[in-house]
């Protein structure tokens, strides 16, 4: 995976490298700026834009220790019948999800998940954007780092969702 940050550090743009002629991500195509953004194959001239430098995503080993996932405040809330009802088992089963579908794949299964997207054109910033693809393509985890951080500040909230899989 490969990243560059655009409009002096507003946000990160991310693709799958598969060859300085081929850098899959999600773009308004070449021939059409104003198009919508489509999953499809660029040189990485293109990719870069005018902007020279590029950074590699780093993922951990899959099976490193565990981290502790933020802290998630319980609501509780009355059953018709009196017992309590708590967000614990919705916030449990989606850090569950999230850790269960976490897998790294091959560089070569990265670059075949890629592919299996070309022609794509479901883009939406904040639940399908090129970091959700690069992230899915290379662990099966649907999931932007970006979009978490947004909310986390919009919210002021810690949030449990994963802490970045890769160093910066």
């Amino acid at each position: 995976m490969i990243g560059v940050v655009r409009r002096n550090g507003t946000y990160e743009h991310y693709g799958i490298y598969v060859s300085d002629t081929c850098v899959v991500h999600y773009a308004a195509p070449a021939s059409s700026p104003l198009s919508p953004a489509t999953i499809h194959c660029t040189s990485l001239r293109y990719f870069l834009k005018d902007d020279g430098d590029y950074f590699i995503l780093d993922f951990p080993h899959p099976y490193a220790a565990p981290i502790r996932i933020g802290n998630e405040p319980a609501a509780f809330t009355a059953n018709p019948d009196g017992t309590d009802r708590t967000n614990a088992a919705a916030h449990l089963a989606d850090v569950l999800q999230r850790s269960y579908g976490y897998h790294l794949y091959t560089p070569e299964q990265t670059v075949a998940r890629a592919r299996t997207r070309l022609g794509e054109s479901r883009y939406n910033l904040v639940t399908n954007n090129c970091e959700h693809f690069v992230i899915w393509c290379k662990t099966g985890v649907h999931e932007s780092m970006q979009v978490n951080e947004m909310f986390r500040l919009l919210t002021n909230s810690n949030g449990y969702r994963f802490r970045r899989p890769f160093r910066w």
